[in-house]
């Protein structure tokens, strides 16, 4: 357990360096996620623009939102990675909970973690302006929230699950298809326990 958690903190820990003291470098960063934020700022609204890269007009825009209040509250780009750092960090330890609520043990937990931070597409996103661990993180949030829903039927819970479900949507357009069979499921799920209540 001890040394699962010190790859995963020691993963954590390079990918936030990484993230905070390189400026975002990558291809898809570069001609979409991060030129569409400058076009908001340059433009100070976030309108359609002229642009021959369509991306950037009609993607879902929650990740470009948040990069574009780190760049105009710090006047710099050394926070527009950490949307997606924070989300890995989010992400590892949403998993870590859904294990829990799976009725998983924590030498379970430990290793679910480890194995969500080791994800090489993961380590190579952590520190770049993409949007695909900021979907997830919302998605693992849903996840989690349903899971409580389910258990509790508490409307902090329904709020949750809601909000997380609606900024994964916001987030990228692919949320629709992962969240499509937890969706049901909680929705059955629900129903069932609600058809219960009513019989008795």
């Amino acid at each position: 357990e001890k040394v699962l958690l010190g790859i995963t903190m020691l993963i954590i820990s390079i990918t936030g360096f990484i993230a905070w003291s390189a400026p975002p470098n990558n291809w898809d960063s570069l001609t979409y996620h991060m030129s569409r934020v400058e076009h908001w700022i340059q433009n100070k609204n976030i309108s359609f623009y002229p642009t021959s890269i369509l991306r950037q007009l009609h993607q879902n825009p929650w990740a470009e939102y948040a990069i574009l209040h780190f760049q105009i509250l710090s006047n710099s780009d050394h926070w527009a990675n950490i949307v997606q750092w924070f989300s890995m960090l989010g992400s590892t330890i949403g998993v870590s909970l859904i294990a829990k609520y799976l009725g998983e043990n924590r030498k379970t937990q430990i290793l679910v973690a480890f194995v969500s931070v080791s994800l090489p597409m993961g380590i190579l996103q952590a520190s770049s302006t993409q949007n695909d661990y900021a979907v997830s993180f919302w998605l693992v949030c849903f996840t989690v929230f349903s899971f409580l829903l389910e258990k509790t039927q508490k409307l902090p819970y329904a709020i949750a699950t809601g909000a997380s479900l609606g900024l994964a949507i916001l987030t990228k357009a692919t949320a629709y298809i992962y969240a499509l069979p937890l969706t049901i499921w909680l929705f059955f799920s629900l129903f069932k326990q609600t058809k219960t209540k009513t019989v008795q």
